[in-house]
């Protein structure tokens, strides 16, 4: 057992943070999850996969969904169930409809993360945009 690793009832405890929609803030937040994940996944992959799809979604909260409300808050909140690691991301601001002209260059965040994750799922409410993200975790 590694020496600084978390008692059982400590790896239970989710993992929850809000922060302005300031791209500066997106590092901070990946650094976050990381270091929560890496007690409680074995796969140093599945983390990597997972990082990586969170931080798309909380990308395009900062960028998207609070693109019009600086004052905006992003929450995030991840939890570990025997099998699986849940993330959702919220926002407080307005969904934003896909361009009719897709950029050749963008718009590839919910395909990478349905690629990376078990299961994806996003609503867009009246009072933001919430992204549940799922990996199973073995």
């Amino acid at each position: 057992m590694h020496a600084d690793r978390p008692a059982p009832a400590e790896l239970e405890q989710p993992l929850e943070l809000s922060f302005p929609p300031d791209p500066d803030q997106l590092a901070w937040t990946r650094r976050a999850l990381q270091e929560w994940l890496v007690d409680r996944v074995t796969d140093p992959a599945v983390v990597t996969d997972i990082v990586l799809a969170v931080s798309e979604a909380c990308a395009n909260a900062v960028e998207h969904g609070l693109r019009d409300n600086k004052d905006g808050t992003v929450r995030l909140r991840a939890s570990r169930s025997d099998n699986q690691i849940h993330v959702v991301v919220a926002d407080n601001g307005r969904w934003k409809n896909p361009s009719a002209q897709p950029d050749p260059y963008r718009g590839r965040g919910l395909a990478l993360m349905r690629a990376l994750m078990t299961e994806v799922e996003v609503r867009a409410e009246p009072d933001g945009t919430v992204v549940s993200l799922r990996a199973r975790i073995d």
